[in-house]
């Protein structure tokens, strides 16, 4: 069968007869399509064309490839040539963090080989979204800037032949940064006398979260806590 068309194959007409041209046809796994591969002992072989035919060869007359019956010459005589093969490269990647806050700068490595040749680059990737490249080992990429949001990165590696392989995906998450809450104070009498009983109280909030306590100070000294709104202390 074809490599570049598996649904076609070499085939010889039936009957064969001498100078018949072997043809191309859509693949049947019939007679016309079954040859043999002898040994001619010298490093070459015979290709006999038809299962049902078994004295006829392939024939080189010229420039055309053709059926001829066994004449024992050298145009009746081929050789096999090994193809290689490329392997594709292996690779695979390390994020040492994969939760951080915006704006984030994620650092990606790469660790990628090939078994018959070289690495010509190795390509990161946020989902489709080619991110940076890097040509030379130890193969990484900083991400920097990173919005919030969740993302799926993967690298891609090229080998001399061109051939590619894609790693396993890494989740990496990236949040919205906390903001800090805001609070006030109000405090309905600042002019007392001593030994009194001050009452002060809070308003607080927090946009991205919630209250979970509210400390109150003389100084640096921490004079009450509430851990409930209304927030206030005596």
């Amino acid at each position: 069968k074809s490599k570049s068309n598996p649904t076609m194959s070499f085939d010889c007409s039936a009957p064969p007869v001498d100078g018949t041209n072997v043809q191309v046809w859509s693949y049947g796994g019939n007679d016309r399509q079954q040859w043999a591969i002898q040994d001619a002992g010298d490093g070459f072989y015979h290709i006999y064309v038809m299962k049902s035919y078994p004295l006829y060869l392939l024939d080189m007359s010229g420039t055309n490839v053709q059926v001829w019956s066994n004449a024992g010459n050298d145009r009746q005589e081929w050789q096999f040539q090994a193809v290689a093969v490329n392997t594709p490269p292996s690779v695979a990647i390390t994020i040492p963090n994969t939760s951080l806050t915006a704006p984030a700068s994620v650092t990606i490595t790469a660790t990628a080989s090939d078994v018959d040749g070289s690495i010509a680059k190795v390509e990161f990737y946020n989902g489709s979204t080619l991110i940076g490249t890097d040509a030379t080992s130890p193969y990484s990429f900083t991400w920097t800037n990173s919005a919030a949001g969740t993302y799926s990165i993967t690298a891609k590696a090229t080998d001399n032949a061109g051939a590619v392989t894609i790693s396993k995906a890494i989740s990496v998450s990236v949040f919205a940064p906390n903001l800090p809450p805001v609070i006030t104070i109000i405090t309905p009498n600042t002019l007392l006398t001593a030994h009194a009983s001050l009452t002060l109280s809070a308003v607080a909030n927090d946009v991205d979260g919630t209250i979970t306590k509210v400390e109150f100070y003389n100084g640096t000294s921490l004079i009450g806590s509430d851990a409930s709104s209304p927030y206030s202390f005596t």
